[in-house]
């Protein structure tokens, strides 16, 4: 390799007219100002070094072809004339050493970088990836102009996603240029109808909200998000009414759909209009019976709830509201114990009395993978709002009303408070899995062969009791293990031997742990528990996304917290109490946690 000098970065038309090239994309200055063809530009790197090593090979089979000859021209002359020859002095040049390949570095164009690292942190995992289709649509149009703009994006998503993930927070600006580029590209697809409803079209402008949710990890980035889905439910409206759907656009449709429900529930703002009408008639045409598509069904019951919270006029009475919410608890309830248990199974395990700063309790759960951790966490968290709404409902007719209407509202104010007191301490068994030092308990090494225990929950039959009360649970039915309370724990200083959280899920993690704290009803036992939890987990994260995240968190009324986790009113409101998923500051897994929280 031959360095040739520093090269001229200068476009072909600019260098031949040996003008001022000011490199601009996609096509300088000079030559939009003159109206010709600008040729692009070439790559300086590799023009900085010239492989001359068919040069070298032919010189040296050259040099052997002189060197054969003039033996041979010797091995033929007279014997008698060698004697008067003066002596031949041949060098014979030594086989060269092994390249070393040990110091090379090979590097990858931008453009490729890009779509590897987003294949493979978006697309790799069919069980939790949005857009396990994608491949075969951008593909196919890698060899042609079509679908440019999708190219475009994947490239600028996944050059934001790498940069944030490797701290190489320069190359944001080629992101942005590829970004730009791919919504000059839609705006002139807009304009045509027929193109507008291209499966590609669709694909590009969910994955231009995920860039900008990435990007400006802000509430401008969530508003964006807002915009971008409005226009993709206008799309969607006019592809319905067409009934022009592909197998991948009614997938398409349905991840709009996810993306809608839970933006909604993350901003606390309503569903767009008609999106339910949508949605039914998606339902019809696909049938959804994933984890993801049934959850998402919960979530969209509980959004219709908090909206006609709002409306004072709504419910007429205090047990009115108790009654809705009993509905859609007890469809939760049916999705914890006869959907995931199918799909994400875990087992309970009892630590020893020396893990017990590691695990509420003695106890803690094991599953197959974090994603099922998550569901279980939100399925939970789903009732735990929900109770909360029926606690504050009877606590108003407690205060009003006599008879057998104050009895009924006492009973069902003790029931939802010991539910959720168990719901809680279930949501503090998966910290030691999802807080990633779960393989370095002595106990889980010594349970990995044992089968799941199955025992009762406060809604199954058996007589478990919440702490600090005396009377026995509700009899309800559940799978869920559960086994009496081994020593409590307390707080105790971080372990540094322990394992940190991945950062998909610490965010996550810390949402309900603040949630748990900020609950009247957590004991004192264990919101000392998970205080040093929070500050094990809490020392792996980036100072200034934690900043962020509380600042998030308070800004929007989640937590009405100090930084004590104290001086928290004696009830929230339902509105407050939200699935809000921190992770839109994160980079990798960003949109499968935006668009799906449970999927991490």
């Amino acid at each position: 390799m031959v360095y040739r000098g520093k090269p001229s970065a200068a476009c072909g038309e600019c260098r031949k007219r040996r003008t001022r090239c000011d490199q601009a994309v996609p096509a300088c200055g000079q030559c939009v100002k003159a109206k010709r063809a600008c040729t692009g530009y070439r790559n300086t790197t590799d023009l900085m070094f010239f492989d001359e090593s068919s040069k070298v090979a032919k010189k040296s089979k050259s040099r052997a072809a002189r060197l054969a000859e003039s033996d041979s021209h010797s091995s033929s002359s007279d014997p008698d004339d060698l004697e008067d020859q003066a002596p031949v002095l041949r060098i014979v040049p030594e086989y060269a050493a092994p390249i070393r390949l040990t110091d090379m570095v090979l590097y990858q164009p931008l453009g490729d970088l890009a779509v590897n690292f987003f294949m493979t942190n978006y697309v790799s995992d069919p069980l939790t990836s949005q857009f396990d289709y994608l491949p075969a649509i951008f593909f196919r149009g890698s060899s042609s102009s079509s679908y440019s703009e999708l190219q475009q994006i994947v490239k600028a998503v996944g050059l934001a996603g790498y940069a944030q993930a490797t701290q190489h927070h320069e190359l944001i600006n080629s992101a942005m240029k590829s970004y730009v580029n791919a919504i000059r590209q839609v705006n002139l697809i807009l304009s045509d109808p027929k193109a507008a409803g291209h499966d590609s079209t669709l694909i590009t402008v969910m994955l231009l909200a995920m860039f900008e949710v990435m990007i400006l990890p802000r509430t401008t980035g969530l508003e964006n998000l807002t915009k971008h889905m409005d226009g993709a439910i206008s799309i969607a409206t006019m592809r319905l009414k067409q009934q022009s759907l592909t197998a991948v656009g009614r997938k398409l449709l349905g991840n709009i759909a996810q993306v809608v429900v839970m933006n909604s529930w993350i901003q606390n703002i309503p569903l767009p209009p008609d999106f339910i009408n949508i949605k039914n008639q998606l339902d019809k045409m696909e049938n959804r019976s994933s984890v993801h598509a049934t959850f998402l069904d919960i979530v969209t019951e509980l959004l219709q709830f908090r909206e006609a919270l709002l409306k004072k006029n709504k419910y007429h009475s205090p047990a009115a509201v108790i009654e809705e919410a009993a509905i859609i608890d007890e469809g939760v309830k049916i999705f914890m114990e006869d959907v995931l248990p199918m799909r994400a199974h875990f087992r309970g395990v009892h630590a020893s009395t020396d893990e017990a700063e590691l695990s509420y309790n003695g106890y803690y759960h094991v599953y197959p993978r974090n994603f099922a951790a998550h569901i279980w966490n939100n399925s939970r968290a789903s009732r735990i709002r929900l109770h909360q709404v029926i606690i504050s409902q009877c606590r108003k007719i407690l205060s009003s009303q006599t008879g057998s209407e104050r009895a009924m509202a006492a009973a069902q104010l003790a029931e939802s408070e010991i539910l959720i007191q168990y719901l809680v301490e279930e949501i503090c068994a998966t910290i030691p899995q999802l807080a990633c030092y779960l393989e370095q308990l002595p106990s889980y090494a010594r349970n990995q062969e044992l089968d799941p225990k199955i025992s009762q929950s406060p809604d199954s039959g058996g007589p478990v009791k919440a702490q600090g009360t005396t009377s026995p649970a509700p009899a309800l039915k559940s799978h869920f293990s559960y086994s009496p309370p081994g020593p409590k724990g307390v707080a105790q200083p971080n372990d540094p031997t322990l394992a940190v959280p991945k950062r998909a899920s610490e965010y996550h993690v810390l949402y309900h742990l603040y949630a748990i704290c900020s609950m009247p009803t957590t004991s004192k036992n264990m919101r000392n528990w998970i205080r040093g939890r929070i500050r094990f987990m809490e020392a792996s994260t980036i100072p200034k996304e934690l900043t962020l995240f509380k600042e998030i968190l308070k800004s929007r009324g989640h937590l009405p917290m100090d930084e004590n986790f104290d001086a928290i009113p004696e009830q929230l409101a339902f509105e407050q109490l939200v699935f809000f998923h921190p992770l839109s500051i994160r980079s990798n897994n960003i949109w499968l946690i935006i668009a799906g929280q449970v999927r991490i």
